[in-house]
């Protein structure tokens, strides 16, 4: 049989939900790690088909199908392609088999174990059943954080956290990315080109995780360069170019963008305020 480990709080959540009746119909499970957070969807989609009393049972018929993967009513979404996103064909498919009635199960689940792939247009698209999903249809969505969701996909989600986020749960292909843009902005803006730093924060458009985390990364560079212990490429070369003064004016810049990402500010105005902020140290620049 399957081991779950996961905190003690979420099973309990869960059985809680279930033994009155009261599990959502659409789900946000955060923090931790990737693969914690989709252990954590499969144990909730067995709860949900379970055939026994004490759900998830976890040896039942159900249980072990879901287990297994191989239940016919739990759905996989997962990102694909060069962009590493979640296909407009497959959302569309959701909103249209969701109103089908289960092959054999008691719902039909959907698990998105990586819903920040989800660009904006394709969570506006889930919006809809999201918020009245059919009865017998159920939405799993996983994220790292909650930040990279628009706010009229969170206001129709119940979300369930996991523990603090993780940067183990960060794939290769993302670290590779956040690396290469802080990389790129730290040259950008030590060599004051206003379009080298627009073109090194390309990568980031419709990926409001990625925004949080260069601002995360770029910020502890700046302290780093601050208090000269680092010899990270990227501290050096900002240690060297700027002045104390203009350092902790970055920071603050950067402290902004992470508010801004709090509040659910849309990528658009949290790269525009990550191009103007930084950008204005270049008139400053010492040589």
């Amino acid at each position: 049989m399957k081991k779950f480990d996961l905190p003690e709080k979420f099973k309990k959540e869960v059985r809680a939900l279930l033994e009155k009746d009261r599990a959502p119909q659409s789900i946000l499970l955060t923090g931790s790690t990737e693969n914690t957070r989709r252990n954590a969807a499969v144990y909730f989609a067995a709860a949900l088909e379970c055939e026994e009393k004490n759900a998830p049972c976890l040896t039942c018929r159900a249980c072990q199908k879901v287990l297994s993967g191989v239940h016919p009513d739990v759905y996989w979404v997962e990102s694909t392609g060069k962009s590493d996103s979640v296909r407009m064909d497959d959302v569309r498919s959701i909103r249209e088999t969701c109103y089908v009635v289960p092959n054999e199960g008691k719902r039909k689940v959907y698990l998105i174990p990586r819903a920040e792939r989800l660009r904006p247009e394709a969570q506006n698209a889930l919006l809809k059943v999201l918020e009245e999903p059919p009865r017998f249809s159920a939405f799993l969505l996983c994220s790292e954080s909650r930040a990279a969701l628009l706010p009229t996909v969170l206001s129709r989600v119940v979300e369930l956290s996991l523990g603090d986020s993780r940067d183990d749960g960060i794939t290769k292909k993302q670290e590779e990315k956040i690396t290469g843009v802080c990389l790129a902005v730290c040259r950008a803006i030590a060599e004051g080109e206003e379009y080298a730093l627009l073109k090194a924060l390309v990568p980031l458009e419709k990926d409001r995780l990625a925004v949080a985390r260069c601002a995360d990364r770029l910020g502890e560079l700046l302290l780093s360069a601050l208090s000269g212990q680092n010899e990270s490429e990227e501290a050096v070369l900002l240690g060297r170019c700027f002045s104390v003064p203009q350092l902790l004016k970055a920071y603050d810049v950067l402290t902004g963008v992470k508010e801004a990402v709090d509040r659910n500010a849309n990528t658009s105005l949290l790269l525009c305020l990550f191009a103007d902020g930084l950008c204005s140290l270049f008139p400053a620049r010492h040589g």
